[in-house]
């Protein structure tokens, strides 16, 4: 009985290693790592946008979906400056909080608004 156990145990960890997900973070349209002379009129810096979920027990979306948009998150921070066409020198945070039966998934961006015309 005990090596019955055992080895249901091992399978369920086997089993829990090997699953995964994957997820769309947004659609940009326009990215790049490199220096782009489009030469913007910055409107506002530091501005930070954000889209999150909210699940019971880590499993069961309660709020927001499925998974927070990396879209939703720039057309948030965007918003704020509603003559701005182009987030700068954007940095995306993924933030995962965990309590008792609750959890929060957010993504982040922080970045500075301009406007090309």
């Amino acid at each position: 009985m005990r090596r019955l156990l055992v080895s249901a145990i091992g399978v369920l960890l086997l089993a829990g290693a090997a699953l995964g997900c994957t997820q769309k973070l947004g659609t940009f349209g326009l990215v790049s790592n490199r220096d782009v002379h489009v030469d913007p009129e910055i409107l506002l810096f530091g501005v930070e946008g954000e889209s999150c979920v909210y699940n019971l027990l880590g499993l069961f979306p309660v709020k927001g979906g499925m998974a927070p948009s990396a879209g939703d998150a720039m057309a948030r921070a965007l918003a704020q400056v509603p003559e701005g066409n182009v987030l700068l020198n954007a940095a995306f945070y993924s933030d995962i909080t965990y309590a008792f039966l609750y959890s929060k998934h957010c993504t982040r961006v922080k970045a500075d608004v301009g406007r090309i015309r």
